[in-house]
């Protein structure tokens, strides 16, 4: 079993002048937990994930919550916080070693590149749909 017929080969992406504010809306309304970030010629140059936006966050405990995160996440870019050492996999990589991979580094995407491009993302989603496929055999 390979990646390429497993993977999301349309992937949401981000660019790294995009602010907080637009990734979190994007987010929400396609409710993914993660995003590619790429430049002008699709090549991959981070990852920005949930995670890391509640981490730049303000707190929920503040007394002007609302007010504050939106101050900061519309003045904040993706490339100021995003993961640039990215973990990446191939289309023609072995669907297991990619499993074991999310596992091992506890993340929940990896981004499938070839040729140095974005082609598609691999997520524990993907895996989740994977088992039930084998389970209902």
């Amino acid at each position: 079993m390979i990646i390429k017929n497993y993977m999301s080969s349309e992937c949401l992406t981000l660019k790294p002048n995009s602010t907080l504010a637009q990734a979190r809306e994007l987010m929400e309304t396609r409710r993914v937990r993660q995003l590619p970030v790429v430049d002008a010629e699709n090549r991959l140059v981070g990852i920005l994930s949930k995670r890391d936006i509640y981490a730049a966050s303000v707190s929920v405990l503040s007394k002007n919550y609302e007010r504050e995160k939106k101050l900061i996440e519309s003045h904040i870019s993706v490339e100021e916080i995003m993961t640039r050492d990215v973990r990446t996999v191939s289309p023609n990589d072995d669907l297991a070693s990619a499993a074991l991979t999310l596992q091992e580094m506890r993340v929940g995407a990896l981004p499938v590149v070839e040729d140095g491009k974005l082609i598609g993302i691999i997520s524990n989603t993907d895996f989740l749909g994977i088992a039930v496929m084998l389970l209902e055999k």
